[in-house]
């Protein structure tokens, strides 16, 4: 019955507003509702998408938030960050014939139908699912986190986020632009875990300011889950890289977000921006919003064709004025007498018909192809590496492998300590918000387990 009274108050709000929501059936209805799923299988998080847009079809869009929510804890951030070309929509049938159905914004709108009628989920759990009811400490407020304490709270568990920054979301606050991902939208999702009973502690950095002992032996927490992220940007490994003005992809989004620069902004009119992800992409797109830039260079080794950004975040960065330099590699920052960049030296590649791991076609540098671009900055987007934690816990040694990880048991991700349980980008690297979701969702499962069984 409740759930019938919600369908019918987003019914007639639609009604009013019926040329909104006319494209949206149009799309929803060239699902095909294949009985293999392989838009699913796609999915990191599993949704069972086929069900979501069958919802849409007879315009239960309660019931298909709801849906979603089974399996996704915030569809209105993974509908908008998602690289689904990658993953749900290169699995859709459709695009064998045409174009694949647009589930990103079938789940955009579902969500944003949700939000704007005030029409709010019950996150309380109704059936407290877990044997024992226990703290939790979770370290680190990425997506992986995030999910981790949404699953934990519905399992009944009492969950505490620390976050060491001012601004809970990590890498979805402080790494994705305005333009991907709305800041209302983030504290919505946000506001809907502390709604449910979640407490969130920001300016708190675990390993320095308290202990993992602290919390365990003294704040009576049964259990915590370390997720610190890959925040550690990977080097170019080239001459000059050390200069002024060459910064990293994490130092540049940080200081952006905060209204700050790491570049000195009066002297920069050229930016060479290294990469080819979705987060080059961002980078390039907000240098060109900084204070006297007239040109920014996304500089990427291999071709279009293999950047791992999706086609439409190319479309807008070139769109928007974002110089693309493919099939380039940078070999050589040069500066002048006084140590400011004046150009960069860079070498043309060509693709080989070999595969490499990435299942990529690989590259090579052609002979005497070196040619310059004149810029004042780099900003270098080449990957990024788990974040060493602070210090050794004094009471807890953990013990590391020979790459720096904390080890885990495979399965439990579990440490050697039972306590304190390991993941998100710190075991996936670096991966996408779904799939840290996803990961964080697995380590709630174990260690409500794990409380279920002390």
């Amino acid at each position: 019955m409740q759930k019938s009274y919600k369908n019918n108050i987003i019914n007639d709000e639609l009604e009013i507003n019926s040329n909104k929501c006319r494209n949206i059936l149009s799309e929803a209805k060239r699902c095909l509702n294949c009985a293999t799923k392989p838009c699913s299988l796609k999915c990191p998080l599993d949704i069972d998408i086929p069900s979501f847009i069958s919802a849409i079809k007879e315009q239960k869009f309660f019931d298909a938030y709801n849906r979603i929510c089974e399996k996704s804890p915030f569809p209105a951030i993974c509908s908008k960050i998602c690289p689904q070309n990658k993953q749900c929509e290169s699995g859709c049938v459709r695009k064998n014939k045409g174009s694949s159905v647009q589930i990103s914004k079938l789940e955009s709108f579902v969500a944003s139908i949700y939000d704007n009628l005030g029409v709010k989920e019950n996150n309380k759990p109704t059936k407290i699912i877990s044997a024992k009811i226990k703290k939790v400490a979770v370290i680190g407020s990425g997506p992986a986190g995030l999910s981790c304490a949404y699953y934990l709270k519905k399992y009944g568990h009492a969950v505490s986020i620390f976050e060491k920054l001012a601004k809970v979301g990590g890498m979805l606050n402080y790494g994705i632009p305005e333009s991907r991902l709305s800041k209302d939208i983030l504290k919505n999702e946000i506001k809907k875990i502390q709604k449910m009973g979640v407490s969130i502690y920001t300016n708190v950095n675990v390993g320095s300011d308290v202990y993992l002992y602290d919390l365990i032996k003294i704040k009576g927490f049964d259990a915590i889950f370390l997720s610190l992220g890959t925040w550690k940007a990977r080097r170019l490994d080239i001459y000059g890289e050390d200069s002024r003005n060459v910064v990293n992809f994490v130092d540049f989004l940080i200081s952006y977000h905060k209204g700050k620069s790491v570049l000195d902004k009066k002297s920069i009119n050229n930016i060479a921006v290294v990469g080819g992800g979705s987060v080059a992409i961002d980078v390039a797109r907000l240098a060109l919003t900084l204070k006297n830039v007239k040109n920014v260079y996304l500089i990427y080794r291999r071709s279009i064709n293999e950047m791992l950004a999706s086609e439409n975040e190319i479309t807008v960065a070139k769109s928007e004025g974002v110089k693309f330099q493919m099939l380039t590699n940078v070999k050589k920052i040069v500066t002048n007498s006084v140590g400011t960049i004046s150009k960069i030296l860079c070498s043309k590649n060509e693709l080989t018909n070999k595969l490499d791991s990435s299942k990529r076609f690989s590259f090579k540098e052609i002979i005497k192809s070196d040619f310059e671009i004149n810029v004042d900055a780099v900003i270098t987007c080449v990957g990024s590496a788990a974040s060493e934690f602070p210090v050794q816990d004094p009471y807890f040694k953990m013990i590391y492998d020979k790459n720096g990880k904390i080890q885990t048991n495979e399965k439990s991700q579990c440490t050697n300590v039972p306590e304190i349980f390991f993941g998100g980008d710190m075991i996936l690297g670096p991966s996408t918000a779904a799939a840290a979701m996803a990961h964080g969702k697995k380590v709630a499962e174990n260690i409500n387990n794990y409380l279920n069984t002390t």
